[in-house]
């Protein structure tokens, strides 16, 4: 596939579902940088909750400061009941000995709860964040997320980014005990607050990657919730391009 775009580089950041090398040889993003003829810079990390995903984003682009003009950013976002940290990558008696890292600078790297409650190595951390975790909520996670959320869009739009939201699972799906996500809507709801949906490239539950995917068997991973690469290049070309066509981020290439 080919489309033409006025932007030059994407940068993106997520968890499992966006990150390049976790399930996948190629991921949605990493495929729509080269159809549509994009430098990338994948940022997410397998496990990431949303504190990483805010702080990858803006980590990044304060150090390279790429052209707003020529620069789309698209974030998925994770789940809000995980948690990371920014931990000091010398102290070695903390080693979290996560077979993903990211390291944010030559000093300081990424400690994520991930899916914590059903995480089977325990390191010291590992029970640091499960402690930690028994003074959350739903309502506590949610506003957490909530708040880095308004972070990173406040930030985007003050620097003149392009950007679009959306999350691996939309936030209205019911919770799925299991993979431990919260009715984040519905907790807003009762803080008095809410997402501001306006650059919220998919609003509709069934259209999120990972409801999309579960309702198409053939495309899933044998864990029953990541998607093949088939599955991230069929859900791009069927949900993610017409989204991006129809707000002129992408044209189709008439010269194939």
């Amino acid at each position: 596939m080919k489309y033409n775009s006025k932007y030059k580089k994407l940068i993106v950041s997520g968890c499992s579902f966006t990150h390049n090398n976790h399930h996948t040889p190629c991921s949605w993003p990493n495929t729509l940088a080269v159809w549509g003829n994009m430098s990338i810079e994948n940022l997410a990390i397998p496990g990431a909750g949303n504190a990483h995903i805010k702080n990858s984003t803006i980590l990044h682009l304060e150090k390279t400061r790429p052209d707003p003009e020529t620069t789309l950013i698209m974030i998925m976002w994770s789940g809000p009941e995980r948690i990371d940290w920014i931990t000091d990558r010398n102290s070695s008696k903390f080693y979290t000995q996560y077979p993903f890292s990211y390291n944010y600078t030559s000093q300081n790297e990424l400690t994520l709860g991930g899916s914590w409650w059903v995480n089977k190595i325990k390191t010291h951390l590992d029970d640091v964040i499960v402690n930690y975790s028994k003074y959350q909520s739903n309502s506590s996670l949610a506003l957490t997320s909530w708040l880095l959320i308004q972070d990173l869009e406040n930030y985007l739009k003050v620097n003149g980014y392009t950007y679009y939201f959306m999350s691996w699972f939309d936030y209205n799906d019911p919770v799925d005990n299991k993979n431990r996500w919260i009715e984040f809507d519905n907790e807003l709801i009762k803080l008095g607050l809410k997402r501001d949906l306006h650059h919220w490239l998919l609003t509709e539950t069934e259209l999120s990657l990972g409801r999309w995917t579960a309702t198409r068997p053939e495309y899933l991973m044998e864990d029953g919730i990541h998607a093949v690469f088939q599955g991230h290049e069929a859900w791009l070309q069927a949900v993610i391009v017409p989204k991006l066509i129809e707000k002129n981020v992408l044209n189709e290439d008439t010269t194939q």
